[in-house]
């Protein structure tokens, strides 16, 4: 039993208050000499953010390796078809038996390999651009989160600024009410006053903080690496002239980008057009008969026959993905203009036979229906709805704002049709 109760003694030694204090100031000794506080220790300059920010965001790293993959596609669409070798035996005894060696070599026809570039080319293109985009948007968002953290900074160092001065009035307050040359009243309101500057100073903590976590996540960081941030060095950037921001909108990567998707589906349309034409194969070889005892010169030609295949499905999806990028292009020009007129407010379109209201930005969207057939909105093919024409009614307020709505016919009846009643 003793032995037991020496063992527990000499267990629960070490663990003592001067042995914790200790090893708890040699922690604190350990983490203020450690890289990772002298990193923090640092101010962050706007050259490092974006440093930091093009090094570590992940989607920017996606988008770099599709430009290489891209790469990689242009240069496999280049190749030509690899040749083919074939070997033949006609009969398996050897006194009587034919062998057949024959060297095939595709031949694409109808300019296939140089649609196939001209797609590659337009993607690789389109990499290049999207990461140009991402790499836009990327300064963008850091750049908009280190001014909101010097901001931030600056609300804290005036935070605590003014905690100086309430404490100071407080103390004065307190000296002019102790001397018999000022009320109570005096000091309840510095008092009062000096809880509404705590309150404002912990909301600039607070704001701070917030602040430099946003920074440090746009960075790619998932914690704060730095203590404040500041560029004694750089000066507020300069506002560009609006007009020659708006005049450059179509300038812009995403307007370039939507521009080049239409050469892209274009030239994987004619790529499709050219798949309908068939490759020929061309077949040269040698034939050995042991019988005879000769040997002869094989030359072939073989190509499909396009009776039933020929590729007409891949065209019509290829026409329509053409269509579907003119339309985003078509939708990309028109928040162009839009955003070169700020007092634009509406947008009226009255030819797709279907009402909706949606809003972009300040402008608001707006489609009247027919006064003749409605189409059911996200069919694939043109199916008639059983709703009663209609009409949007406008009305322009004298503060510059519309009021709509759409009014459908009352005394309207339509003959009932099944769901897939096409035109």
């Amino acid at each position: 039993m003793m032995e037991l109760l020496r063992c527990r003694k000499f267990i629960a030694h070490p663990i003592t208050h001067k042995t914790m204090l200790r090893a708890g100031l040699i922690s604190i000794l350990a983490l203020f000499t450690s890289p990772l506080f002298a990193a923090t220790a640092q101010m962050l300059t706007m050259d490092q953010a974006l440093e930091t920010a093009f090094a570590n965001n992940p989607d920017l790293a996606a988008a770099q390796w599709e430009t290489g993959i891209a790469q990689g596609e242009r240069q496999q669409a280049g190749l030509i078809p690899n040749p083919e070798v074939s070997w033949e035996a006609e009969d398996t005894r050897r006194n009587s038996r034919t062998t057949t060696v024959m060297i095939n070599q595709p031949i694409e026809l109808g300019g296939k390999r140089g649609a196939r570039i001209d797609v590659a080319s337009r993607a690789q293109d389109a990499a290049g651009i999207e990461l140009e985009r991402k790499r836009n948007v990327l300064r963008a968002d850091v750049i908009q989160a280190f001014y909101n953290s010097t901001t931030a900074q600056q609300r804290l160092l005036l935070a605590r600024q003014s905690l100086e001065l309430a404490e100071r009035g407080l103390r004065v307050a307190r000296g002019r009410i102790d001397s018999g040359k000022s009320s109570p009243v005096e000091g309840t309101r510095a008092q009062v006053q000096l809880s509404q500057v705590r309150l404002e100073l912990r909301r600039a903590e607070r704001d701070e903080a917030n602040s430099y976590q946003q920074l440090a996540q746009v960075m790619g960081a998932p914690l704060p690496a730095f203590a404040s941030v500041g560029d004694s060095g750089r000066s507020m950037p300069t506002v560009p002239d609006p007009s020659l921001l708006l005049n450059r909108i179509g300038e812009t990567a995403e307007l370039r980008l939507a521009k080049l998707q239409i050469d892209q589906r274009e030239a994987s349309l004619g790529l499709e057009k050219a798949q309908r034409i068939p490759d020929l194969t061309v077949s040269v070889g040698s034939q050995y008969d042991e019988r005879e005892r000769e040997r002869v010169n094989v030359v072939g030609l073989s190509m499909p026959i396009p009776l039933f295949n020929r590729n007409q499905g891949n065209v019509l999806a290829a026409a329509r993905r053409t269509d579907q990028a003119r339309d985003l292009r078509n939708a990309s020009e028109l928040l162009a203009v839009m955003e070169r007129y700020p007092a634009v407010r509406v947008v009226l379109g009255g030819h797709v036979h279907q009402a909706f209201e949606r809003r972009h930005g300040h402008v608001l969207v707006l489609a009247t229906p027919s006064t003749c057939a409605q189409f059911t909105p996200l069919t694939e093919h043109c199916v008639m709805d059983l709703r009663p024409p209609g009409y949007r009614w406008l009305e322009l307020l004298p503060d510059g704002q519309v009021r709509t709505e759409v009014r459908w016919l009352q005394d309207w009846e339509v003959a009932e049709r099944p769901p897939d009643d096409r035109f």
